[in-house]
């Protein structure tokens, strides 16, 4: 009688972790979905925000262009929240050596209005980082 008190907790624990096994599965399948939810509401989300602000992509893409040689992106190398390392997209605007005083307040108001880092949007889009961490960048 001892004995089959000892054995019954321990054949309830083992069901128990058998239990908890198939649902910790089961809650992996279901953050495979919140995940791929999320991607592709973030995508979603980037790509619209990309039609809406084109005139304003094109108008910083000319000011950074008429500001001076040189490229018209730079990348800025970020961890995300996952640890990965990311090669995120932002205008230049580090204006060059021999840039006259109005190319230098033209890239400045591009850094203090953020546009500077509209295509961080395309990281986003192409899968790269969250929404979030495309917001937290800025």
């Amino acid at each position: 009688m001892y004995t089959s008190y000892l054995n019954e907790p321990v054949q309830q624990v083992a069901n128990h972790q058998e239990a908890s096994v198939g649902s910790a599965a089961s809650v992996g399948f279901a953050m495979a979905d919140l995940r791929r939810k999320r991607r592709f509401r973030d995508a979603g989300a980037a790509l619209g925000l990309l039609v809406y602000l084109a005139p304003l992509f094109a108008m910083a893409s000319v000011a950074v262009r008429v500001s001076g040689p040189g490229s018209l992106f730079r990348r800025r190398e970020v961890v995300t929240a996952e640890g990965q390392r990311v090669r995120l997209l932002h205008f230049r605007t580090a204006p060059s050596a021999d840039a006259r005083w109005w190319q230098r307040k033209l890239l400045k108001c591009l850094q203090v209005t953020c546009v500077a880092t509209l295509p961080a949007l395309v990281n986003v889009i192409r899968g790269d980082i969250e929404l979030r961490e495309a917001v937290k960048a800025v």
